[in-house]
């Protein structure tokens, strides 16, 4: 991976801006929910890579997938503590998906993040993106999540206490204009309790060696 990845801060505001708007119409097609504020998908800090000399974009996005052609869910109103379910009958269920963009800003490469836990979950963020091997076009990336059916928080201190952190192995591979994504769970488990790239990166050295 020639030159490793930068995080927007780094990249002219215009460039940031056109990555951006192409990843929200490239989610807005596999979005379940429909178009409003509810259901919208979200974006997670966004990432310049480079695979074999050649510059991609790499943009985390949240929002529930569709599970096949014409999948609806329209988020459940509720009182007090959320629901997680869809009017139209299945549960409300936000996947962590990471989008790559070629330099015209077109989608080239889509991945949703596999978490084998057994309960359901909901993703509600990407807080970092790392390098791995570089030599393998490899990105650390770690996912966030709680379960939809636990406890609610009671009050605004326990805001946070039961979500759930894990970093995946993610290896990139650019053939025929597409970049593939293989994610690589075999050294890191799945699911497994590893909070940040740097301890994703030492788990892997240890699996090398």
């Amino acid at each position: 991976m020639h030159q490793g990845i930068r995080p927007w801060p780094d990249c002219p505001r215009s460039e940031a801006r056109k990555v951006n708007e192409a990843a929200e119409r490239a989610a807005a097609l596999r979005n379940a929910a429909p178009p409003g504020d509810r259901g919208k998908a979200d974006r997670d800090l966004g990432y310049k890579l480079y695979i074999d000399e050649k510059k991609y974009y790499l943009q985390p996005m949240l929002f529930m997938a569709k599970q096949h052609p014409g999948d609806v869910c329209t988020p459940a109103p509720f009182a007090n503590a959320p629901t997680y379910q869809c009017v139209e009958g299945q549960r409300y269920r936000v996947g962590c998906h990471v989008f790559i963009f070629d330099e015209s800003f077109k989608e080239v490469g889509f991945h949703t993040i596999e978490i084998k836990e057994s309960a359901l979950y909901f993703c509600n963020a990407v807080p970092a993106v790392g390098v791995g091997d570089k030599t393998r076009n490899e990105v650390l990336m770690t996912v966030q999540y709680f379960f939809i059916d636990g406890t609610p928080a009671a009050q605004i201190s326990e805001i946070g206490s039961g979500w759930k952190r894990m970093t995946v192995a993610l290896r990139l591979k650019a053939e025929g204009g597409k970049v593939l994504i293989e994610q690589d769970d075999r050294c890191l488990g799945n699911p497994n309790r590893i909070e940040t790239v740097p301890d994703a990166r030492r788990r892997l050295a240890r699996c090398a060696r």
